[in-house]
């Protein structure tokens, strides 16, 4: 059966044919699907596992205590204590978010100018730090919201000894959003000019270099289509992480199952003089070795379904999808484009038919090059390898002794990021439980009287 597919992928009119369908397919789908970030979710039930206790208080605090918005906290400290005119410039913040020229999604301002009675919370003991909260409203990806964030930003800056930085949800939100927005594309571009580097060094041909970029790409595309229409019509969830992982294991995936490919054809150029025998032979050898491969990351990538925490376990049906459709692409638009090129993909050093390479004896003879000396090493020495590989292996992972796991969700920004310092500043002046307090939602009994003295003893026993 798989040798039927690779077969007809090299054969004289299937290349055309492959080729053909896959630009139908492409042509089909990608105009008709949303793009992947257009459908990505970073609620928190996208990421805590399904039945989590802080799931089920974040559902009864949005149905029993709705509220339209997100807190910015604006953070204003100075080490040596704040003065007058370090309260004045708070005061102009604070005035100029009460304003006519404030946006419309600023929806309300707490600080000791509009609640004096709440300086307690919102002023550090020490006397060092300040904190304003902007209520904004709006959905937390759209751009009314990062737009209001980027303004009060702007309205903002230190003076002096005195530091100010927007940090809070809002702040953390708008951080994030904008570095997993630009990662996604910066993750693309590294990876592809990494991966064009290093195929250019390899095999000194700028042309069978691009083919991996081109299969992998399109596959790319066609994969975040469809991964986004799922989304979009069956409630497949894609959170922020998504588009970035897949885009690097489609390139090291795929360029791994092209590199397969495009090997045993160069090899298979010098033993038979038409390039369609040629590739049939090159797949023939190598196509199970690739559907193997694929076989065993889409088991794991499947296997991801049984993770507990959520955000890890929506990765696997995309991470699957991607795989799949690379498998495929593996075994049918990658033997047909090389094909299509034929020799003319190792340009400029073509590969040439030599009738005597088929002499396994002369072949043994001119055998040469680094690879093949490892292989024949190995070969040789098969246990001394493996011994010496897996010490290496090993040794380099000493450093797994020093790791730390952190659940500090903050230290996942950048450093310099503005919510990040800012959060840093109120962690230099109040107490952690002053910083993230725990809510506990009581839910009583229909009908229960919650000013009744026993009930409120119920209460503070808790």
């Amino acid at each position: 059966m798989l040798s039927s597919v690779t077969d007809f992928s090299s054969s004289p009119r299937g290349k055309w044919v492959v080729v053909g369908l896959w630009l139908l397919f492409a042509a089909i789908i990608v105009p008709v699907s949303p793009r992947l970030d257009e459908v990505v979710s970073n609620e928190a039930s996208q990421f805590l596992p399904p039945g989590a206790e802080s799931s089920e208080a974040e559902t009864l605090q949005a149905a029993e205590f709705p509220s339209d918005g997100v807190p910015a906290i604006l953070v204003f400290r100075n080490p040596a204590g704040l003065s007058e005119a370090d309260r004045a410039e708070a005061r102009r913040v604070n005035d100029l978010l009460l304003s006519d020229a404030a946006p419309d999604t600023i929806d309300g301002v707490v600080s000791v100018f509009t609640r004096p009675e709440a300086a307690a919370s919102l002023v550090s003991a020490d006397g060092t730090t300040m904190t304003i909260v902007a209520n904004v409203t709006g959905e937390p990806s759209g751009e009314p919201y990062l737009e209001t964030i980027a303004w009060i930003r702007d309205q903002t800056g230190d003076l002096g000894e005195l530091r100010v930085a927007v940090s809070g949800p809002g702040g953390i939100l708008a951080d994030f959003i904008e570095v997993f927005e630009g990662i996604d594309g910066f993750l693309l571009l590294v990876t592809g000019i990494l991966v064009l580097v290093l195929l250019v060094l390899i095999y000194r041909s700028p042309v069978v270099a691009l083919v991996p970029l081109l299969s992998v790409g399109w596959v790319f595309a066609i994969a975040g289509a469809l991964g986004a229409l799922l989304a979009e019509r069956v409630g497949l969830p894609v959170n922020g992480q998504s588009q970035g992982i897949m885009t690097v294991l489609l390139f090291g995936a795929g360029t791994d199952y092209c590199l397969f490919v495009s090997s045993r054809y160069r090899e298979e150029l010098v033993h038979a003089p038409d390039k369609h025998e040629a590739m049939r032979r090159a797949m023939r050898g190598v196509g199970e070795a690739i559907a193997s491969s694929a076989g065993t990351v889409l088991v794991a990538t499947l296997a991801l379904l049984l993770a507990t925490l959520r955000s890890t376990e929506t990765l696997g049906p995309l991470l699957a999808l991607a795989i799949g459709l690379m498998l495929i692409a593996a075994l049918t638009l990658v033997p047909a484009i090389l094909t299509i090129l034929g020799r003319f993909s190792f340009w400029p050093f073509r590969p040439r038919y030599d009738a005597r390479s088929n002499d396994p004896v002369i072949a043994d003879e001119e055998a040469h090059g680094i690879w093949s000396r490892i292989a024949g090493i190995v070969a040789r020495r098969p246990a001394g390898v493996l011994v010496t590989t897996v010490a290496a292996f090993l040794v380099m992972s000493l450093g797994l002794l020093d790791f730390e796991q952190t659940y500090d969700q903050i230290t996942g920004l950048p450093a310099g990021t503005e919510s990040r310092e800012g959060f840093e500043l109120l962690r230099e002046a109040f107490p952690a439980g002053d910083l993230a307090p725990t809510n506990v939602y009581v839910v009583m009994p229909e009908g229960t009287d919650l000013f009744d003295p026993a009930t409120l003893a119920r209460i503070d026993q808790i």
